[in-house]
């Protein structure tokens, strides 16, 4: 197909040239997310999230040519690496930073009394929360769930240091009412 016209089906929706653009671009794709992520169970899948992410809101980008289109795609597909390489950081210190036990260390048989010492610490902070006034348990929440301090500063209206004032007052009520020091959160409370 020529480039406009392949482009303009695109555009559409039209299959054929979806699955002609995908191939076309797919190669630089999956290089740039073997370099970054230096995983290749993953390449493939990150590379289908980016075409998706991009596909999604395709109406929303400005794109006349492969060019163009390519630069794009390679932009998503870099942030949807860092984000899975983000979230992989995330989940390997929760589970290898007990900095909680380092105390408690030649106490601590094996690393099943530290998954309890853990479970017994989420524990705590979870009966906590309900014992919080109602705005700081609403941010609390969604904090839980995910979400970042900008968006639960529009979905609470209120401004973004208003989130972080009931994080810090939360983190402040853990160690002077229940004994934790903040530092020693364990995931997902220590991406807070």
């Amino acid at each position: 197909m020529i480039e406009a016209i392949l482009i303009q089906s695109f555009k559409e929706g039209d299959q054929q040239a979806i699955k002609e653009i995908l191939e076309l671009v797919s190669k630089t794709l999956l290089l740039q997310a073997m370099k970054l992520t230096k995983d290749e169970m993953v390449v493939e899948d990150m590379v289908m999230v980016s075409f998706m992410k991009f596909f999604i809101k395709k109406d929303e980008y400005v794109y006349y040519d492969l060019k163009a289109l390519t630069s794009i795609l390679i932009e998503i597909n870099r942030n949807t690496c860092f984000d899975h390489l983000r979230r992989l950081e995330r989940e390997n210190k929760s589970k290898s930073e007990y900095r909680f036990i380092a105390p408690k260390t030649d106490q601590l048989e094996d690393t099943t009394e530290i998954d309890e010492e853990c479970a017994r610490l989420v524990d705590t902070i979870k009966k906590a929360i309900p014992k919080q006034p109602d705005k700081r348990r609403l941010v609390l929440e969604m904090l839980i769930q995910g979400k970042d301090a900008n968006e639960i500063a529009r979905i609470m209206n209120i401004h973004v240091s208003g989130v972080y004032k009931h994080r810090d007052e939360f983190k402040k009520y853990l160690k002077e009412v229940e004994g934790i020091d903040p530092r020693d959160l364990p995931y997902p409370f220590n991406s807070w």
